[in-house]
C-alpha cells in the first residue's frame, strides 16, 4: 500500500475502493516488477503489456483491470511507444528480450 493509501487508510478509519481491489487482484497480476530501473515502462502499462503477453484483447483486459477502453488504448501507445514497437506481437517479441 502507497504512502499516501495508508495515510488515507487511518485517516477515515476505512481502506479506499483501489486498496480493496489491489487486495483481492489475483497474484498473476502482480508478476511485474515495474520498480527496476531497466524497466521504461509504468506500473501500469507493465500490467497491461503482461496481459497483452497472456494474449487477452483490449476488451479482456478492460475487464481485468477494471479500465475503460479508452485508458487501456492509452496505455498501449504509451507501452508502445517506450518500447518502439507499434504491434502486439512485436511487444510480446519485446518482453522476452527485455525484463517488465
Amino acid at each position: 500500500m502507497s504512502h499516501m493509501s495508508a495515510a488515507a487508510s487511518s485517516t477515515y478509519g476505512h481502506a479506499s475502493p483501489r486498496d480493496e481491489f489491489a487486495a483481492t487482484r489475483p497474484h498473476h497480476l502482480s508478476v511485474v516488477d515495474t520498480e527496476a530501473a531497466d524497466s521504461p515502462l509504468s506500473p501500469r502499462e507493465a500490467e497491461v503489456v503482461a496481459l497483452i503477453q497472456r494474449g487477452l484483447s483490449n476488451l479482456e483486459i478492460t475487464h481485468e483491470l477494471y479500465l475503460s477502453l479508452s485508458t487501456v488504448k492509452s496505455h498501449i501507445r504509451s507501452a508502445y511507444r517506450k518500447m518502439g514497437v507499434t504491434t502486439r506481437a512485436q511487444a510480446v517479441i519485446w518482453c522476452f528480450t527485455h525484463p517488465l
